[in-house]
Formats: structure tokens, sequence, C-alpha cells
């Protein structure tokens, strides 16, 4: 059928190819990973923007009391 010096050649093909796929694969895989890290980086980003909270607390002015204190002063 095939000469010995054609068959080799077929080989050497197939695996060329074989190694190429190989490459194309891994590089999607690779593509995917690092936008699954990145979208991981994101959310991670966004719930923690959910769940911090503004703790800054300004005490109140002189002028403004409490209720129970004008209350107090006008008994």
């Amino acid at each position: 059928m095939f000469e010995p010096k054609e068959a080799g050649i077929m080989e050497k093909r197939k695996s060329d190819y074989f190694w190429e796929t190989v490459a194309d694969v891994s590089e999607l895989a690779g593509a995917l990973a690092r936008d699954a890290v990145v979208a991981g980086k994101k959310l991670i980003h966004y719930v923690n923007d959910l769940t911090t909270t503004d703790t800054t607390l300004e005490p109140p002015a002189e002028s403004s009391k409490s209720d129970s204190e004008t209350n107090a002063k006008t008994d």
C-alpha cells in the first residue's frame, strides 16, 4: 500500500496535528482559567462593596440636642 518512506511522513503529520491540537486546547484552557480568575476577583470586590458599611459617625452639633434633653428642660 504505502511505501515505508510515505508511511513515515504520514505518521509525522499525524503527530504534528496531535501536538498542534494539544497546544490549541491548552491555550484555550489557559484563557478560560484567566477569565475565571478575573471574574472571581470582580465578584469578590462586588460582594465586598455590598457588605461594607459607612461607619463614620459625626458627633451631634452643639445647637441640636436630642428631644429628651429638650423635653427635660421644658418640664
